[in-house]
This record gives structure tokens, sequence and C-alpha cells, in this order.
């Protein structure tokens, strides 16, 4: 990967994740990555009943693109339980972000009004500091139509920028 760019990958969680999950995405990711991309997890010990998602993305976003004193231009955010299988697997999806994408795994949701929608959801979603504010730097929140994240892909879509929807090969 080109020293040039700043990618980070981002996880959180609560109490009421296992800490073995924890413990061994950290254990995976850093294997993996040998250093050569930045790992950020954040803890909360407020409940998933009081937590929003989406203002945790929110804010998790704000924070790293823009108040950081560490520079990050491109952020790859994970679900405590998704595990990538190979740093060659995370280069792919960081290159395809610097290119001007947004990447990740494809989901759709069948609870909302717009269940034919099918989105990059952030259990596995990357996407440039460039790419977010071009496309308006939309909210992660859910709303009455869209799920946590979809309205990146909404955005993209309404902004004619490219969008990677990978389907998920394991689980």
């Amino acid at each position: 990967m080109n020293t040039a760019k700043y990618p980070v990958i981002f996880t959180f969680h609560n109490d009421a994740i296992d800490k073995k999950i924890v413990e061994y995405q950290s254990k995976v990711i850093n294997k993996i990555t040998q250093g050569r991309i930045a790992f950020r997890s954040l803890y909360s010990n407020v409940s998933f009943d009081v937590m929003d998602h989406g203002e945790v993305l929110n804010k998790a976003v704000y924070h790293l693109f823009y108040r950081s004193k560490e520079y990050w231009d491109c952020i790859l955010i994970l679900d405590i339980d998704c595990v990538p299988l190979s740093y060659q697997a995370l280069e792919t999806t960081f290159n395809l972000a610097y290119e001007g994408k947004l990447v990740g795994n494809i989901q759709r949701s069948n609870h909302l009004e717009n269940n034919q929608h099918t989105y990059v959801a952030p259990s596995y979603m990357c996407f440039t500091r460039d790419y977010y504010e071009d496309i308006g730097t939309p909210t992660m929140n859910n709303t009455w139509k869209y799920d946590v994240g979809e309205l990146l892909t909404v955005n993209a879509d309404r902004f004619n920028k490219p969008v990677i929807k990978f389907m998920p090969l394991h689980s």
C-alpha cells in the first residue's frame, strides 16, 4: 500500500459482546496487517438498547476524519464480528476506495419500506474522506426509510458516484 495513504480500520463494541470476540478480531487484524494499516477499536459501557448504532458511527467518522490527532483519509468500518480473511482483501478494499468508490458488503433491509434497495452496509464499509464529502457527508443514522449507513449508498447514487457491493462469502 502506498505510504502517502492513511487508512484506518474501525470497530466498536460494548459489554454485551464477549471479550473473546473482541480479542480475536484484534489478533487477526493485527496479524494480517502487520502494522501496515492502523486499527482502532472503540469500547462503550452503554448498552445497545441505549446506544444508537448510527450515532456511534457518525461520531467515529467525524472524529477519525476531522478531530483525530492522527490523520486518516480512508476508513474501513467493521462490525465487531467481522474478520477479514487476508491482507489482500483489505488492500483490495482500500485500493478501490482510493479509486473513488464506496466499497463493502451488500445488504437489503427487509424491515423498512424500501425493502428492494441494496446498499453497502457498515458491517464492512470503506470510503475516503474526499468521497464522503463529495456525497454530502450523509448521516449514518437510520430513518423511517433507510437503515444504518444506507444513506451513503443513496447519496452515492444521487451524486452518480461509484459503489462496489461485495457479496459476503463466509459467515
